[in-house]
């Protein structure tokens, strides 16, 4: 290799056809050469997706026609160098993402202001403040700072980036602080803003309602408060919005109906209260609508129904009335803990053949008379979903095979699982394996279940549901060893001392 050399790629490359990374037959390993620095023709310097590992060569500084340097998706450590921000005649290109990069990012990258176009530092441990001096990169279309440490305030100066059409800035995942700014707005050609798992603060800025040309706004896992702003429902290019997991109240705006584009609309886990707005029956293009967690009240508008919704997520709130009748299309529908009543419409329900979990459970005033094998498989799905999720699953001793998405139905291939002939869930036998938490009331709705054994989980705790009781084959239950506990129901107390079930509730040993 001399100084003429112009190109160096001996990372992956992609498919053309299906724009999928090929195999690298190279699979590099050692560290980055310090030469390379010598080779001062060189324009191009590929090596992304091996195993090299050790500090990137400062030397590289001095290859002042480079137009692409990508080490991404390697084990490379150490800093990264401020002498890259030397490399101003026609570096469009820096790609470090997916390594073990620590440190701060160099303010010298500010340097680059003629000629970056792409960023992508994605997936380090880097850490410090997102440098003001980022601002000056005038031509930056991608920003991706995500799944780092970054930490402190979003610079007001990165509103100055005037980006292409398909401009994107990822900052998610990191623990950046403070309010978002107003000056982002100024991105007028942004498709694609993610500032989700941050620590961000204050309200959402109304002058976000200027990105007429977004497509994602991703919000989410903050500390969000106020209003959801009316001025984001002139957002009309938009598809993606997820502003869950935040503190924001008030109600739910009827404008976002002018959204036209929405695919996605995620504002869970707040403090939103009032009614779900009719007006969202009209956002033909809505495929998943998840409002659980909040404080809703009020009927289920029917005219959800004339959506194709996917997945329907309104668990957890204050909603009462009926399920409606005319549901259609989807794979998910939750809607436990709520105040709801009436007769489960089981027929419409049965119609839904895409389901795959059904949940409603945790409405007391909800009654079915019978309920179809094949409904009662998405229903007793959805309630072991719900014990694995809320009570410690990632970390049971064994949870071989659950929540496979394979064969969704195939329950008796789960750890401590056993199905009758239907395939309905027959017993459910997790001793001592590791659950906490408070036992779900999921466990109320699996009409199949004949033996339940939670016991030797000794953090498990809350109270059993009263509705077991309401499960004829139930005839073995033991809690020995938990902290969980016996509702206060005389009928519930009658029936664990009647002959028909085999109740235990041993104490721990000392």
């Amino acid at each position: 290799m001399g100084p003429g050399l112009s190109s160096l790629n001996l990372g992956n490359n992609v498919n053309p056809s299906t724009q999928e990374l090929l195999p690298n037959p190279n699979q590099l390993s050692g560290t980055i050469p310090t030469e390379l620095g010598k080779l001062l023709g060189l324009s191009s310097l590929n090596l992304k997706h091996n195993q090299l590992s050790g500090n990137i060569p400062r030397q590289l500084g001095n290859l002042d026609r480079l137009t692409l340097l990508d080490l991404g998706q390697n084990q490379l450590t150490g800093t990264i160098p401020p002498e890259l921000g030397n490399l101003t005649e026609r570096l469009n290109t820096i790609d470090l993402a997916e390594n073990q990069l620590s440190g701060n990012i160099p303010r010298r990258l500010g340097n680059l202001k003629t000629t970056m176009a792409t960023l992508d530092l994605r997936s380090n441990r880097l850490s410090g403040n997102i440098p003001r001096e980022l601002g000056n990169l005038t031509k930056l279309n991608h920003v991706l700072l995500s799944d780092n440490r970054l930490s402190g305030t979003i610079p007001p100066e990165l509103g100055n980036l005037t980006l292409a059409s398909s401009g994107v800035v990822f900052l998610n995942d990191n623990q950046l602080s403070g309010v978002i700014p107003t000056e982002l707005s100024d991105l007028s050609n942004l498709r694609r803003l993610r500032l989700n798992r941050n620590r961000l603060s204050g309200a959402i800025p109304t002058e976000l309602g200027n990105l007429n040309n977004l497509n994602d706004l991703w919000l989410h896992s903050n500390k969000l408060t106020g209003a959801i702003p009316t001025e984001l429902t002139t957002m009309t290019s938009l598809r993606d919005l997820d502003l869950s997991d935040n503190q924001l109240s008030g109600a739910i705006p009827p404008a976002l109906s002018n959204l036209s584009n929405l695919q996605y609309l995620y504002l869970s886990d707040n403090q939103l209260s009032g009614g779900i707005p009719t007006a969202l029956g009209s956002l033909a293009n809505l495929r998943h609508l998840v409002l659980n967690n909040n404080q809703l009240n009020g009927a289920i508008p029917t005219a959800l129904g004339s959506l194709n919704l996917f997945q329907l997520s309104l668990d957890n709130n204050q909603l009462s009335g009926g399920i409606p009748t005319n549901l259609n299309n989807m794979y998910w529908l939750f809607l436990h803990n709520n105040q709801l009543s009436g007769e489960i419409p089981t027929t419409n329900l049965d119609g839904l053949t895409n389901l795959q979990e059904l949940s409603f459970w945790g409405n007391s005033q909800l009654t079915w008379t019978s309920i179809s094998t094949e409904l009662g498989k998405r229903v007793d799905r959805a309630a072991l979903s719900s014990l694995y999720k809320g009570n410690n699953g990632e970390n049971w001793r064994n949870k071989e095979n659950w929540l496979d998405s394979t064969n969704l139905f195939s329950f008796s291939s789960w750890y401590g699982v056993m199905t009758n002939s239907d395939g309905r869930v027959s017993e459910l036998n997790l001793p001592s394996n590791g659950l906490t938490g408070e036992i779900t009331n999921a466990l109320e709705v699996m009409g199949g279940l004949e033996s339940l054994d939670l016991s030797y989980n000794r953090p498990l705790s809350g109270t059993l549901p009263v509705r077991l009781r309401n499960i004829a084959s139930l005839t073995s239950l033991d809690i020995s060893c938990t902290r969980v506990s016996v509702p206060d129901d005389m009928d519930f107390q009658d029936w664990l001392g009647g002959d028909g079930i085999d109740f235990r509730r041993q104490p721990c040993p000392p």
